[in-house]
């Protein structure tokens, strides 16, 4: 079926129009901008703003500026020839000479625009200074009251439901937000130099972009000297061009402490109440000089700046923020060694945000197109870092298991998840904002692509490669042909059609693998098959009369045994057509001692196993029996995680004792991570294999005569999380006793788990008081939490939100209402923001109940839940972008029988969102929202619903009614 005009619920949205650099006539050779942020005031303003530009004309006949703007208000626009510098009797010279020029702020033709007319053509070379006056803040609906802007710059500040927040300010610029709070030309491909001038009360802080000039005091030449709130003007100056969406403000009251590297400033920056929340910022910040020396190392490039600051702030949407010699990170991310010793999300961060001083800060970008060349390289390279023992002292080191594993779990895994929704190539000129790039397309797949390269052209050329680009390009914007043609150039290699099919073209393989042995020959047979997951039905039938395929190297590896010795021998062939057949000759000697085969070893190719078979073979080369031996004897942690997932397929009892062997066992957590999700699988099989599975796991968490204390307790708490993830997928209310001792556990990601099975074991109670009694347990988990008792990041409430959301579907509506009131408070503004997200994120199950039959499990009734309606509408509006995503997320989850009026007033909630958000993954998110539900609503009317008459059995009911009331009546007499 068509999608009908208009609908797109893949990444192209309706009235996508390709998107291009644009122009940019002059240049900026530099900015000083004067800012005064009120934090205390109430309007948490941005007023009586001053900026100098120094502007230098690119072509002969420069009649006007454009500057991008965003809800600013422009008091004067004037001009002089003498030039802005960084001293005193600069601005005097330029006062004393101004002059006033026309412009027009308001040009319906060209929102968002400062257009200013000069007053003569200025030549090619030419140079003058622009002296902008103006507030940010100002919303459409009234152009003369400054407010506190929308986006770009960010207040935090105390209220009456957060009393413990501190009066902060900060920005956030990528991509296209920092003409909230300045004109500019808010594009990478313009890159300039800039001093700010941050003027505050003598209370607070100022970090930027640079070094730090001066903080000195500050007297307004209309203020009172004898005011008592004495101000102080801090001066950075960034002297090396940036690009606009990489300045940065940050302002408040922080813990500082210092550090070095090879004469490197290191600064880390923190709220004064981290040491309160039981939190140590160095156990983040700390391996921030091994990141540095590894990158150096690798890249033989030296840190271009001469200090890196990184500032954790409240309220900060992202994980971090690549500001250029000043990174911006999420408070929220900082941990306790005591609580959380496998949590390394921050770390991560900090690889993630230091890599971008070179790709991304010092190389820019040109257009947003080619964002990856920023996100690709960092996602890559905090990647890289675990490995960075192999790669300085090769001869010491083993490569690192733990770099793998991040390849496939944290990068891989996740791209191959998110394009599920939609495939598009990493570079496209097909979208509406810069933020619809920003997603697993942009960081994971580029970050892979990356690898491929690396292992395509040898490490050395690689690095040699992008020592080249770094330096060919430095202070500059390079496009992704720039990299392949640095690349074709240092390793003699032709990439054309490599970044052809990984970075120009969508989509990735997906294999049908087939083993056959005969005789003395193996063959194995290739299919490129057609991607079943892409949710694009238009896509899906064009796909099936034709396959995108891919040509790639592809290793084979035949693992041989005799006695204790290995004998792998590994095979590389060119992938280069739909279907590919090899023949591999195996010594008649060797037969029996061929124990597996395996593909792509060590994991060079982006790729999807869609299916693994064996057509031929004596009994212990059968499928089965070749993944068994994989798991327990793969050399790389690549084979034994691919034979844990393809063993998911197997039904027997032989496997799942393997797979159990593989937990306890295997030398590296995450074999046995993926070991327990294949176990966890096994509640979705046949009655006897489900209990077959279900037995073995439970056997884990209990006490036998071998053991004084249960296997479980052993395990390393990653692994421990993943049994008790699995012990709840099977969702049986024998497993509550077991669960409800693993909430004593130490470790706080355990106990998430632990708090979300329970909910999803409870809901195969029968007893309802007793179903009743853990509900209210789950509540009591999350009201603790409420009330000054949190685990580390709330974990164990946002586990036990999570099990109160498995109740959503529950027969008694009763409950369902109970829960659904409790999850839509824990929502609200006033409470902790994570347990709000996961509370937003399933307030769509509860949005309707759905009353079913249970004879036929139709849905008979469906009620909107009022409270939940209302509260997914209010959260749409709040100024917590990822809040308003999960809100937007939750309106479509909904369970829908019909049509009805509050789908309607869904559909007008999310279409005045994506057209009047500032942020434009909210706006996208909106938009692909109310796509969603008018797919729905299509897909409705295309199987029109069977219509009842039910005119007789409505008369009946109404005469039944209306006898019943008069014999009431009777009684009364």
């Amino acid at each position: 079926m068509q999608h009908p005009k208009g609908i797109s619920t893949g990444f192209e949205l309706p009235g996508t129009t390709p998107q291009y650099p644009p122009s940019s006539p002059f240049k900026i050779d530099y900015m000083s901008l004067v800012i005064r942020p009120n934090l205390k005031s109430k309007d948490k303003n941005l007023d009586n703003c001053i900026q100098y530009l120094n502007i230098t004309s690119k072509k002969q006949d420069l009649k006007e500026i454009e500057l991008d703007i965003a809800e600013i208000k422009v008091q004067s626009v004037q001009y002089s020839y003498t030039l802005y510098e960084t001293n005193n009797n600069s601005i005097q010279h330029i006062r004393n000479s101004l002059k006033n020029l026309n412009y027009n702020d308001d040009d319906k033709k060209k929102p968002d625009k400062l257009i200013i007319a000069l007053s003569e053509v200025l030549q090619t070379g030419k140079s003058l200074c622009l002296v902008i006056k103006y507030s940010a803040g100002h919303y459409e609906q009234d152009r003369t009251i400054a407010k506190t802007p929308r986006s770009g710059f960010h207040f935090i500040r105390p209220d009456d439901k957060y009393p413990n927040k501190k009066y902060q300010a900060w920005t956030q610029g990528e991509a296209t937000e920092s003409r909230y709070w300045f004109p500019c030309f808010d594009h990478p491909e313009l890159k300039f130099p800039w001093e700010i001038h941050v003027i505050v009360t003598e209370e607070f802080v100022v970090i930027s972009n640079g070094i730090l000039e001066s903080a000195k005091p500050y007297v307004d030449s209309d203020d009172d000297a004898n005011k008592s709130d004495k101000k102080f003007e801090w001066i950075w100056k960034e002297s090396i061009p940036n690009a606009a969406y990489l300045a940065s403000v940050v302002v408040g009251t922080f813990v500082k402490k210092t550090d070095s590297y090879e004469g490197i400033l290191l600064e880390y920056y923190w709220g004064k109440d981290a040491e309160d929340k039981h939190y140590d910022p160095m156990l983040t910040f700390s391996c921030t000089p091994e990141v540095m020396k590894f990158f150096i190392y690798y890249l033989d490039t030296q840190y271009p700046y001469n200090k890196y600051s990184q500032v954790a702030v409240e309220d900060f949407e992202y994980g971090g923020m690549e500001n250029t010699t000043c990174t911006t990170l999420n408070d929220q991310y900082f941990h306790n060694k005591e609580l959380s010793l496998d949590y390394t999300f921050d770390t991560e961060v900090v690889r993630h945000e230091l890599a971008h001083q070179w790709f991304g800060d010092l190389v820019t970008c040109r257009d947003w197109q080619h964002l990856w060349l920023n996100e690709g390289f960092a996602s890559y390279f905090e990647a890289l870092y675990l490995d960075k023992d192999h790669i300085m002292h090769p001869e010491q080191h083993p490569r690192v298991d733990e770099f793998q594993y991040y390849l496939i779990t944290k990068i891989m895994d996740v791209y191959m998840t998110e394009a599920v929704v939609y495939k598009r190539p990493i570079v496209t000129t097909m979208y509406k904002h810069p933020d619809d790039l920003d997603d697993g397309h942009t960081y994971r797949k580029g970050a892979f692509v990356l690898h491929m390269l690396r292992s395509h052209i040898y490490d050395r050329n690689f690095r040699e490669s992008l020592k080249q680009y770094l330096y060919r390009y430095r202070y500059s914007t390079s496009e992704t042909d720039n990299l392949r043609t640095v690349c074709e150039e240092v390793s003699g290699v032709s990439l054309q059609q490599f970044f052809y099919q990984w970075v120009y073209k969508a989509g990735h393989p997906a294999l049908d693998i087939e083993l056959a042995l005969d005789n003395s020959q193996l063959s194995v047979i290739i299919k490129q098959v057609s991607d079943e997951d892409n949710k694009d039905k238009d896509l899906k039938e064009e796909s099936q009369t034709k396959i995108s395929t891919f040509n790639f190297p592809l290793d084979i590896k035949l693992w041989f045994s005799s006695g204790t010795n290995n004998e792998p021998e590994v095979h590389t062939f060119e992938i280069t057509d739909e279907e590919y057949t090899f023949k591999i000759d195996v010594e008649s000697t060797k037969i029996k001692q061929l124990k597996y085969v395996s593909i792509d070893p060590e994991l060079k190719v982006l790729k999807e196993i869609k299916s693994f078979k064996v057509t031929n073979g004596p009994e212990h080369f059968q499928r089965k029996e070749l993944l068994k031996k994989q798991l327990k004897y793969g050399e790389s942690i690549v084979e034994r995680i691919y034979a844990a997932r393809l063993l998911k397929a197997e039904t027997s009892e032989d496997v799942i004792d393997a797979l159990k062997e593989s937990i306890m066992t295997d030398p590296f957590y995450g074999v046995s991570i993926e070991s327990a999700l294949a176990l966890g699988s096994f509640s979705k099989k046949s009655d006897e294999i489900e209990t077959l599975a279900y037995n073995k796991l439970v056997a884990m968490f209990q006490n036998d005569d071998n053991y004084k204390e249960p296997q479980f307790s052993k395990l390393d708490s990653r692994i421990k999380a993943q049994l008790v993830v699995a012990l709840g997928n099977f969702g049986k209310k024998e497993s509550l006793e077991f669960l409800f001792t693993v909430l004593e556990d130490k470790n706080p990601l355990v106990v998430r788990q632990a708090a979300t099975g329970i909910g999803k074991c409870s809901t195969s109670l029968t007893d309802v008081q007793e179903k009743k009694n853990n509900i209210e347990k789950l509540k009591s988990i999350v009201r603790a939490e409420f009330n000054g008792t949190p685990t580390f990041r709330n974990n164990l409430a946002r586990g036990a939100i999570l099990g109160l959301g498995e109740f959503s579907a529950d027969a008694d509506e009763e409950i369902v209402r109970s829960v659904a009131d409790f999850i839509v408070d824990a929502s609200k503004y006033g409470k902790e923001y994570l347990i709000r997200q996961i509370a937003i994120s399933i307030l769509g199950d509860f949005l309707r109940y759905n009353k079913v039959n249970k004879e036929n499990k139709e849905v008979i009734e469906t009620k909107v839940i009022e409270s939940v309606f209302i509260q997914l509408k209010n959260v749409l509006k709040s100024d917590r972008w990822s809040l308003q995503v999960a809100a937007c997320q939750a309106f479509v989850s909904s369970r829908v029988n019909k049509p009805d009026e509050k789908l309607i007033e869904t559909i007008n909630e999310l279409t005045w969102i994506a057209e009047h958000d500032p942020d434009g993954m909210v706006r996208r998110e909106a938009e692909v929202s109310v796509n969603n539900i008018r797919q729905w609503i299509y897909d409705w009317l295309d199987e029109p619903p069977k219509i009842v008459y039910k005119i007789r059995e409505d008369a009946d009911k109404l005469q039944e009614q209306t006898m019943q009331a008069r014999q009431n009546r009777l009684k009364l007499y």
